[in-house]
């Protein structure tokens, strides 16, 4: 009794080694206020995105259609000294002058706006995958859950002048100062930003998997299972994000055990 005993306790201490190495407590998300939780990392040359695609795992805990402002997820907002904004996800209410559902916005280098929504909302309580893809060719195309919601042809090109951090669950906009706004609420998970356009087998052979942090056009991969602490690390390894502001305030996000339906 005392040998298996000692053997189950060295698997356990084994496990917990690989955890604090891999990641932290695995199958984590963060859950966000809507108020003024947030993640961001900062501005890296590598998010100058003319081709992307942007991926997340969402779950909202209230009725994004009659909420009364849009629900970020992530992106890049207005830069304070170019004035232009790069892509972002979102979330728009049923009031919003922008579109309604779920959608993607970013500003060319003339700082003209575009906007593209589906009138599809994710529904409240359950996870929902999102992704937004852009080709060289202009295409821009979004998804949930694999399926493709509405595509774009000869799209205008993102700027290559926004030098803005990236944020997950708000967004920075210019309202005479630079301010965040559109702050999500509901769990965020598995945010995934590649510099290629992921095709429609690629996202559907994916979307509900775990991927390798080294896949060609992977750029940022936040899966947030660090599970504690005031930083979400990035697998990629080119850009940890903070919790918040400095990971101390009333901005950040709470961890929790993630029920995404991943394998």
């Amino acid at each position: 009794m005392k040998r298996l005993t000692l053997v189950v306790s060295f698997v356990i201490l084994l496990q917990f080694f690989f955890n604090c190495a891999f990641g932290g407590l695995a199958g984590s998300a963060l859950l966000f206020d809507g108020t003024d939780d947030y993640v961001h990392a900062p501005y890296i040359d590598a998010y100058q995105l003319p081709v992307f695609t942007f991926e997340a795992w969402v779950y909202p805990t209230t009725d994004l259609s009659s909420s009364e402002s849009t629900g970020h997820i992530l992106g890049r907002g207005e830069d304070e000294i170019s004035d232009n904004a790069g892509p972002y996800l979102n979330i728009r209410s049923e009031s919003s002058p922008w579109g309604n559902g779920v959608g993607v916005g970013y500003e060319d280098n003339s700082d003209n706006d575009y906007v593209f929504s589906t009138d599809y909302y994710p529904p409240v309580d359950t996870w929902t995958h999102l992704a937004v893809t852009r080709s060289s060719d202009g295409q821009l195309s979004i998804y949930s859950n694999e399926n493709l919601l509405s595509q774009w042809d000869s799209t205008a090109t993102p700027t290559s002048n926004c030098f803005q951090e990236l944020t997950i669950g708000s967004l920075w906009a210019d309202g005479g100062t630079m301010i965040l706004k559109g702050f999500f609420t509901g769990a965020i998970d598995e945010v995934r930003v590649w510099n290629v356009a992921r095709s429609d087998v690629e996202i559907a052979a994916n979307y509900n998997r775990l991927i390798d942090p080294a896949s060609p056009g992977l750029i940022g991969y936040w899966n947030f299972d660090d599970g504690f602490g005031t930083t979400a690390s990035d697998l990629t390894g080119n850009n940890n994000a903070t919790l918040g502001l400095d990971g101390t305030g009333s901005d950040v996000p709470s961890w929790i055990d993630s029920t995404t339906p991943i394998p």
